[in-house]
């Protein structure tokens, strides 16, 4: 896959200095849209590209290894040297040696003059803006710790390097800085880690690729995308030949590590004998950089950003403070961010108005007739700011401003002549007329019913002569009976707390209360109207059980005595 070359970074006189700008999540997806962001993943990836094919150790014809490359390995021997100069102190701790710190301060000491001596007359402008990578590519003096996030610095330093041109973005000397330049500095980061005993730093234990470092699995397994046999379950057999980084890391495991391999580096198993090829494994590990690297707060926040690796597309005009929160730093515009340097780069429009640019006075009140004027009539940026408010919140700022859309007009304010350029104490402008405000259709009212018809029973209602007369059924037939037995628990008390009635007694007053509506309901069913007795309603809703077929119904003393008889069955 060919890669576009890297862009050539050329600073102003007045330019920003690296500081750290990501201080929450939202300032991480900010991150993800900068200018610097796609220029390192666009390195990385060339870097990748560079090194398929190539092998450890690399030895380079002399005619190809550049003066650059030559003292970068120098620098990184010479601070090499100081850890024979400052031994470790003894101490019972198991991890972080205080002689670190004693280490660290050299090394801020002496960075200066370093890079002094590593870059050219043209480019010793850029020794203040690489200082910060620098300081922080071999741990935290603070913490006593290594991780990921200071590998990430020595890329960017790295980087840097390349965008002002102290390297020259080719595939022979890009070769170079993987397989020459960052193996040294392995060798000395792993020096360090051992003699001062270097706690991980953000370690995820089990479940993270390797407790130091990221970089050498990602180049390591693009060295071996084109080997004819290796293939990623190859990795399991140790020892391993120190040919390639990804060896190297995994050797490097093996030393610090005891017991099964599945068991204290899950993930590095898991891609040996879960991925077929040495292609998909590397681009599964910049995705995984990408997100657990680059996309981490934790990681990110302690990167420098800014200057060379830019972090805004106006950030060229110069900074009151570099560290500060706080400050203003506008941001006029943003840029599409494809997966970890894929695409081109190219910057979207953007206006020269800028109210909050840092460094200035805040503008006085601005004529109402002119804000649509003050911008370009094709800059995006239509209406409110994209300055960042006290807080270091962009994005919330962001989401304040029009991007897109028509000119916003402002009613034209008329003001009064002038007496000697100061308007009247009392003076209030007017706004133009308004149109009268049109008054709401009224709305439809429901048609209230009163009260006495609403309140008709049902009883009164004509019946409909239409329907078949319902069948009064005899107050002692088996569904009737049944009715009156659910209704009348002989064994449990009623809900209101009565006590239980019998049902023998509970029948009787039933089939008193029933016979003479029976006999009366007999007029109307020969004159064929409906009766208008409703049958006796239950007290609940359960279903009657089903009883079994009765004879004709007596009347008299003999009927009462043979429900009773029956009940007693």
């Amino acid at each position: 896959m060919v890669l576009e070359v890297l862009r050539e970074r050329t600073l102003p006189p007045h330019h920003v200095t690296p500081g750290k700008r990501i201080f929450t999540d939202t300032d991480v997806d900010l991150w993800k849209t900068t200018q610097g962001y796609l220029d390192y993943g666009l390195f990385i990836r060339r870097l990748s590209e560079a090194v398929i094919g190539h092998y450890l150790p690399y030895n380079p014809t002399a005619e190809s290894v550049t003066e650059a490359v030559t003292k970068t390995v120098a620098l990184l021997n010479e601070v090499e040297g100081w850890i024979d100069e400052i031994p470790p102190q003894k101490s019972t701790q198991r991890y972080g040696n205080l002689a670190f710190r004693e280490w660290g301060a050299k090394l801020e000491k002496e960075a200066p003059g370093l890079l002094e001596k590593l870059l050219p007359a043209n480019l010793q402008y850029a020794v203040p803006l690489l200082l910060p990578y620098l300081n922080q590519s071999f741990g935290s003096f603070t913490r006593l710790d290594y991780g990921s996030g200071h590998e990430l610095a020595f890329a960017m330093f790295l980087c840097s390097l390349t965008l002002i041109r102290f390297f020259q973005p080719t595939p022979e000397e890009e070769r170079q800085l993987v397989l020459v330049v960052f193996e040294k500095y392995l060798q000395v980061v792993w020096r360090l880690q051992d003699v001062y005993r270097l706690e991980p730093a953000g370690s995820h234990g089990v479940w993270g690729l390797d407790d130091y470092c990221f970089l050498p699995y990602i180049w390591g397994s693009a060295q071996l995308q084109d080997h004819l046999t290796a293939r990623p379950p190859d990795a399991l057999n140790t020892p391993l030949d120190e040919t390639t980084l990804y060896y190297q890391a995994i050797n490097r495991i093996h030393k610090l590590k005891t017991g099964p391999f599945h068991e204290h580096s899950s993930q590095l198993h898991s891609i040996a004998t879960g991925v077929p090829t040495w292609w998909k494994v590397n681009n599964g590990l910049l995705r995984m950089y990408e997100t657990e690297v680059l996309g981490k707060k934790v990681v990110a926040q302690h990167v420098p950003l800014g200057g060379i690796i830019q972090w805004a597309i106006d950030e060229d005009e110069p900074d009151e403070s570099e560290d500060d929160k706080s400050q203003a730093e506008t941001k006029d515009g943003l840029l599409a961010a494809p997966p970890l340097g894929m695409g081109s780069v190219h910057s979207s429009p953007r206006s020269d108005h800028n109210a909050l640019a840092p460094g200035t006075e805040s503008p006085g009140p601005a004529s109402p007739a002119t804000p649509s004027a003050a911008l370009p009539p094709g800059s995006p940026v239509r209406q409110g700011t994209m300055a960042r408010p006290k807080g270091g919140r962009l994005v919330e700022a962001m989401k304040q401003a029009t991007i897109s859309g028509p000119p916003v007009t402002v009613p034209h304010l008329e003001y009064p002549e002038l007496d000697g350029g100061v308007l009247p104490s009392d003076y209030m402008p007017q706004l133009p007329p308004r149109s009268p405000p049109v008054s709401p259709a009224p709305k439809a009212t429901k048609t209230e019913i009163p009260a006495d018809t609403a309140a008709v029973p049902e009883s009164s209602v004509e019946p409909d002569l239409r329907k078949e007369p319902e069948a009064v059924e005899a107050p002692t037939s088996p569904k009737n009976v049944a009715k009156i037995l659910s209704t009348n628990p002989v064994d449990r008390k009623s809900s209101d707390g009565i006590a239980p009635v019998p049902a023998a007694t509970a029948i009787a007053a039933a089939t008193q209360a029933t016979e003479p509506a029976a006999a009366v309901s007999e007029a109307p069913k020969a004159e064929g109207k409906p009766s208008e007795v409703a049958p006796v309603a239950a007290a609940d809703s359960q279903p009657a059980p089903s009883a079994p077929a009765a004879t004709a119904p007596r009347t008299g003393a003999v009927k009462k005595r043979k429900v009773g008889c029956c009940i007693i069955m």
